[in-house]
C-alpha cells in the first residue's frame, strides 16, 4: 500500500485518514460540515463507498484498531459508523446492523449535511 503524509492526514487511495492526534484538531476547529466514518480493516469489505459523491463537507475515516481512545470517547460501538459534526458537535449518526454492515447511501447523509448546511443560513 502506498501511504502519503499530506497536511496532517494519511492519504491512502484518495481517501484522508485521521490519526489519533489530530481528530480533536480537526473535529473542533472545523467552520464546515465534516463526516467522520470510523472504521476497521477487518471489515473493509463495508467501508461506505460512495463518499466521494457527498458536497458541502469534509470526509475522513479514522481507523479505530489504531484510535481505540477516540472510539470510546465517541462511543463506537460498532464499524462502520458515519457520524456528521458541525462546530465539533454531532449531529447525526448511522450505525452499522449485526451484519456490520451500513444501511445507508449517499443520499441520506447528503439530506443531514444540507440540514446542517442551510441552518447556518436561517
Amino acid at each position: 500500500m502506498i501511504y502519503t503524509l499530506l497536511a496532517y492526514v494519511l492519504v491512502q487511495y484518495n481517501t484522508l485518514f485521521l490519526d489519533c492526534t489530530l481528530f480533536d484538531r480537526t473535529i473542533s476547529n472545523s467552520k464546515t460540515v465534516t463526516v467522520v466514518e470510523y472504521w476497521a480493516s477487518w471489515n473493509s469489505s463495508h467501508e461506505f463507498q460512495e463518499h466521494g459523491r457527498l458536497k458541502r463537507c469534509n470526509y475522513y475515516r479514522v481507523n479505530i484498531d489504531d484510535c481505540n481512545d477516540i472510539q470510546q470517547r465517541n462511543k463506537i460501538t460498532v464499524v462502520p459508523t458515519i457520524v456528521i459534526y458541525f462546530n465539533g458537535q454531532e449531529h447525526h449518526r448511522h450505525e452499522a446492523d449485526l451484519m456490520l454492515q451500513l444501511d445507508v447511501d449517499y443520499k441520506d447523509i447528503q439530506k443531514e449535511i444540507e440540514k446542517i448546511y442551510y441552518s447556518k443560513f436561517q
